[in-house]
C-alpha cells in the first residue's frame, strides 16, 4: 500500500475591524496566489480541509496568510 502525503497548513485571517481567524487547510501555503485571485474575481475567501469549508467576504479581510504545519 502506498501512502499519500497530505499538506495541511494553518490559515491566519485578520478582519477589516480587527478580529482575528485559524483555519487549518488541506493546502500548501503556495496556493495563496491561485486563493487571492480566486478572492479578487469572485469577491470571497474559500477555504477547505477534510471536513469543513470556509468563505469569507473579501471586503471583510485586511490581510491573510498561511503556514505549513505538517505533511501527513
Amino acid at each position: 500500500m502506498t501512502n499519500i502525503l497530505q499538506t495541511y497548513s494553518m490559515a491566519y485571517i485578520t478582519f477589516t475591524d480587527g478580529t482575528t481567524q485559524e483555519f487549518k487547510v488541506k493546502a500548501a501555503p503556495s496556493v495563496v496566489p491561485h486563493l487571492t485571485k480566486e478572492m479578487k474575481s469572485s469577491g470571497f475567501l474559500t477555504l477547505w480541509n477534510d471536513t469543513d469549508t470556509l468563505c469569507i467576504r473579501a471586503d471583510a479581510i485586511k490581510q491573510f496568510s498561511m503556514r505549513e504545519l505538517t505533511k501527513e
